[in-house]
């Protein structure tokens, strides 16, 4: 894909570079720079130095098709290539289960994928994503009543999948990306009547201590006060970030290296959490264009709602897209959908802001341009 970009851009046939340093993504390329440069002093360089560029390439790749595409139905083509990777992969894991079923399911009950192996973490966000998306495009006016029946099914589907998953935090993601899309949709009457019908069965019924016991999936209560062991990591990552205040370690090394490694964690790659990670390795260096970027995403499709400019694609999109955007900052704080490789979900949604500004900026130049001529 490298070999692609530079092709692209010595034969200047898309100018994708200037897409990179531009708007939500310029704060991005500003991160990922920032964390090649902490190769430097990393605690592990080598590394450091190859999760940097990798992470680069992921922006860039986004940044090349935010260039390329200019329609909002070609955009919405572009989603819906991302969407398929993660509905293919829940069909993949359902037939796994089928062929594979003691295999399928782990100690706790949980869905996962057999071959290749996908944790059931990954299954819960694949299938709050899907039930998302299907969400919105149910509730899309104008919508066809076979397209209807479609995503009615697809968002079962993914329900389904996201409770099998028995991951904790895709549900919390899930409530709160659903929330958004009825909100957006200005249809909060479907959860108003969802909230009555769900709070009197769970409070006065025996589905609220099933559900509890469903929650703890076989923890005690202590166990899942601490986020199944998260915030010991957090309290050390915290320390350094105190010990190497205008540095850090080294970004993507430090939670795995520095933390994780001297805990005899080998095992697992980061910390669980985008912000610390990104704390820890890069300091407030990287951290500043980091949050820069993500609050961007949130104000430039949060702005939407008001914006009667929109066309009804781009009104359509920006539900889901804003579920989506939901999901994931649930799950930054618990894992890491945002800063680590590849980050296709965040980056679908940094492309949707970055074109959602695009498209207002050349519309604002346009009606300029009939205001001089009249």
């Amino acid at each position: 894909m490298a070999g692609i970009l530079l092709y692209q851009l010595l034969s200047h046939r898309t100018p994708w570079l200037r897409s990179l340093f531009g708007g939500v993504f310029g704060a991005l390329a500003v991160y990922g720079l920032v964390c090649t440069l902490s190769s430097i002093w990393s605690v592990y360089a080598s590394w450091t130095l190859y999760k940097s560029l990798e992470f680069l390439l992921d922006v860039s790749v986004f940044a090349f098709i935010v260039a390329k595409v200019k329609s909002v139905d070609a955009f919405r083509n572009v989603l819906n290539w991302v969407w398929a990777v993660y509905g293919l992969e829940l069909v993949w894991t359902w037939i796994g289960a089928a062929i594979w079923r003691s295999e399928a399911l782990d100690e706790l009950g949980r869905l996962s994928g057999v071959w290749p192996v996908v944790a059931s973490n990954s299954i819960g966000v694949s299938g709050a994503v899907i039930s998302v998306v299907a969400l919105a495009r149910f509730l899309a006016r104008g919508g066809k009543r076979a397209d209807r029946i479609a995503y009615g099914l697809l968002f079962c589907f993914g329900f389904i999948s996201l409770v099998a998953s028995q991951t904790r935090n895709s549900l919390a993601g899930f409530i709160v990306g659903a929330f958004l899309v009825l909100l957006y949709e200005r249809r909060m009457w479907i959860g108003a009547v969802a909230a009555a019908l769900a709070v009197p069965a769970v409070l006065l019924t025996s589905l609220g201590p099933k559900l509890w016991d469903f929650l703890l999936r076989s923890q005690t209560e202590t166990q899942v006060a601490d986020l199944s062991g998260r915030t010991v990591w957090w309290k050390i990552a915290w320390d350094l970030v105190m010990q190497h205040p205008l540095t850090g370690l080294g970004a993507y090394a430090a939670g795995k290296f520095a933390i994780l490694g001297k805990l005899g964690i080998g095992e697992a790659s980061q910390i669980h959490s985008d912000w610390l990670e990104v704390m820890v390795g890069t300091s407030f260096w990287g951290l500043i264009p980091f949050v820069a970027a993500f609050l961007g995403c949130w104000w430039i499709i949060g702005r939407s709602y008001w914006d009667r400019s929109l066309t009804t694609g781009e009104h359509q999109l920006s539900a889901e897209i804003l579920g989506v955007l939901g999901i994931i900052s649930v799950r930054s704080f618990l894992n890491v959908e945002l800063s680590w490789h590849a980050p296709f979900l965040y980056l679908a949604v940094v492309a949707y802001a970055e074109f959602l500004r695009r498209q207002k900026k050349e519309r604002e130049l346009g009606f300029n341009r009939r205001s001089i001529e009249i």
